[in-house]
């Protein structure tokens, strides 16, 4: 899995086709999706600990446990929605071809820059790195041109933002739908 993982953060075009077209890769690619979110769960989960015991007693405390495991949870399930519906989108509007299984498996992949997420000022390397990783994924999972890779990300997060408006005003939250970008970026 890490020797794969590695593949995966040298943004190797080969590799996402490789796991685009490999089944039995379906498990693993599940394994990063966990593990990176715990991970961002897990360092996210220290500072506001720490901080929480500092500055907010036992209370705060609780309550950085609860935000941690949610945001854990959150994440996982966001990936899947996110992997399907930039799955639907390029097949449905730009021209892709791959099974929803196939575009999940590489955006798994495409997760792993994001392990370093959760450390501040270095996060965001992880993050525009992930993001890389993503169209990359896209792309091979999908087998679309730049254009249509790119048409198929932009597409995704205006419908994530309309969502995210839309459940902010009818008082969800937007940051569900914000979650689910943020999900795949990282």
């Amino acid at each position: 899995m890490i020797e794969r993982m590695i593949r995966a953060v040298k943004l190797d075009a080969a590799f996402y086709r490789e796991v685009r077209d490999d089944p039995s890769l379906d498990q693993e690619a599940l394994t990063v999706v966990i593990l990176v979110a715990a991970v961002n769960a897990g360092l996210g989960f220290l500072v506001s600990a720490f901080v929480s015991l500092a500055f907010g007693g036992l209370g705060s405390f609780l309550s950085a446990i609860i935000s941690a495991v949610l945001g854990f949870i959150a994440a996982v399930v966001l990936f899947f929605i996110g992997a399907y519906a930039i799955w639907y989108i390029g097949t449905n509007f730009f021209n892709g071809t791959g099974t929803p299984e196939g575009v999940r498996r590489a955006l798994a992949y495409a997760y792993s820059p994001n392990i370093i997420g959760a450390i501040p000022c270095i996060g965001i390397i992880g993050a525009i790195w992930s993001l890389v990783a993503f169209f990359i994924a896209t792309r091979e999972s999908m087998e679309m041109d730049n254009t249509n890779t790119a048409l198929t990300i932009v597409a995704y997060v205006v419908i994530v933002i309309i969502v995210s408006l839309v459940l902010g005003a009818v008082g969800i939250g937007a940051g569900l739908g914000l979650g689910a970008l943020s999900g795949l970026g990282r």
